[in-house]
């Protein structure tokens, strides 16, 4: 049963209809159950304006059996994109293309002024090299001009994921100047800022990490000494803390984001005191007649934490 307005196609001919028009469609007059008035767009010999049982187009309908017709679907109505908006003062950016050298691309920042084709940005994690407070709109330093073509909006949604700070302590283990202690890491030629005088500046963020391949890397305490213990240099074990999306892996996360919050100690110098106090804990477990390896080992590990992290 169709509906007086419905959209129908004719799939075979009944009575005078001409088969050449099979595969046509028609908008339903009437309907009986057992025929359908039907008005075309097309005209043909038998056909006419509805015989009384409907107004319609003159010469433009004509009755079909109702199983000669197959409902048409209507096609859904494509919703209407919306375009994204252009920044304006107070929105937060990324700054997606270098501008006057400021070296500061992936860095978020918060627009403070806007006149044509150029806008004021204050940065929000890193000074750059150079900076100014724009029109004394910005945070002294921390101002750039950059043309509106440089920026990309930040939405709430991921401003909020991505600046979420991880409440867990991190750990990066780091050679002494800074460099990553992971030789393909450090063939990047990225370094980090140590922690002398308080904690650092979040580094830039990087968006779809991947571990192993792509982002910062942190690690537990628990694998600290397993870390440590895989290089064979002079090597400073750092507090971190993490933000923006956090991902695991088998032993280490990748990060958006991380700073770090001090220098916890110099492997060099600790290492000598925990194999001195190792020897030591293990010459008293063998003066036992059955040593009791586990307490040993749970020594070890409280010494090693003792040592490296103050735990």
């Amino acid at each position: 049963m169709f509906k007086v307005g419905d959209k129908v196609k004719v799939i075979a001919a009944c009575w005078n209809y001409p088969t050449d028009k099979v595969g046509s469609t028609a908008k339903v007059l009437a309907e009986s159950g057992v025929a359908t008035l039907c008005e075309f767009g097309f005209t043909a010999p038998a056909f006419h304006n509805g015989l009384g049982c409907a107004s319609g187009k003159p010469n433009h309908c004509y009755f079909l059996e109702t199983e000669c017709l197959k409902k048409v679907r209507a096609k859904a109505t494509p919703k209407a994109t919306r375009k994204p908006r252009k920044p304006t003062v107070g929105d937060t950016v990324r700054l997606i293309e270098d501008f006057d050298g400021s070296g500061m691309v992936g860095e978020l920042a918060v627009i403070k002024e806007a006149a044509g084709s150029m806008i004021g940005i204050e940065f929000i994690n890193k000074m750059p090299s150079g900076g100014h407070t724009c029109s004394d709109t910005c945070k002294l330093g921390h101002g750039w001009n950059v043309p509106k073509d440089c920026v990309e909006l930040v939405t709430k949604s991921k401003m909020k994921k991505e600046l979420a700070i991880d409440p867990r302590t991190f750990y990066k283990i780091l050679r002494i100047d800074g460099a990553p202690a992971n030789k393909d890491a450090r063939a990047t030629g990225f370094k980090y800022t140590l922690p002398v005088d308080g904690e650092t500046e979040w580094t830039p963020t990087i968006e779809d990490i991947v571990t192993c391949e792509k982002g910062y890397h942190v690690i537990d305490a628990e694998y600290i000494q397993i870390w440590l213990g895989s290089y064979d240099e002079d090597l400073i074990v750092c507090e971190a803390k993490a933000r923006g999306e956090i991902k695991p892996g088998l032993d280490k996360y990748v990060a958006q984001s991380i700073r770090l919050t001090k220098i916890l100690c110099r492997w060099n110098d600790v290492r000598k005191v925990f194999e001195k106090e190792r020897v030591a804990i293990e010459q008293e477990a063998r003066k036992r007649y059955n040593p009791i390896w586990e307490e040993v080992d749970a020594k070890m590990e409280e010494l090693f934490s003792k040592l490296v992290i103050g735990g």
